[in-house]
């Protein structure tokens, strides 16, 4: 089949079309992952597949933009929440409880060793360059210490 200028050019205003609206909601989200999947879902909506559903086109990004089997990235670990191993964010975080109520002073994002230790992976998501890996109880025990050297009124 030969291709014509008139369907290069219609082609080249579908690309443009969909940076476009790229634009308008990449703010939405924070990190880079996901604003390159929100692209890459908006093209599967124009892609020749006859007939699509949302995990359809994750999954078909997914492979796309980073040859990942399934559109779940992140790291598979004990959430307490859910009480069971889960795709989650585990944030450890300190609180101080009185009579009168209570506060909550600081919190640290847990990350799994494989996270903490992959520094591309780090740089992506915006986590600082000088993390490294600590256990749950390490940090609670960094917080603590945090909340002791900052001279905060409490017993």
């Amino acid at each position: 089949m030969v291709v014509g200028t008139d369907e290069v050019a219609e082609v080249a205003r579908w690309a443009e079309g969909i940076e476009r609206v790229h634009q308008c909601i990449a703010g939405r989200f924070r990190r880079p992952e996901p604003r390159r999947r929100a692209m890459e879902y908006l093209k599967g909506l124009l892609s020749p597949v006859e007939r699509k559903n949302g995990w359809q086109l994750a999954v078909l990004s997914c492979r796309r933009e980073a040859g990942d089997a399934t559109p779940y990235v992140v790291q598979r670990q004990y959430s307490g929440t859910a009480g069971r191993i889960e795709n989650s964010q585990v944030g450890v975080f300190l609180a101080y409880a009185s009579a009168k109520g209570g506060v909550l002073l600081d919190r640290e994002l847990y990350l799994p060793q494989v996270w903490a230790e992959d520094r591309e992976r780090r740089r992506e998501a915006g986590v600082p360059e000088d993390t490294v890996f600590r256990t749950k109880g390490q940090l609670a025990r960094q917080m603590l210490q945090r909340a002791v050297e900052s001279e905060l009124p409490f017993a």
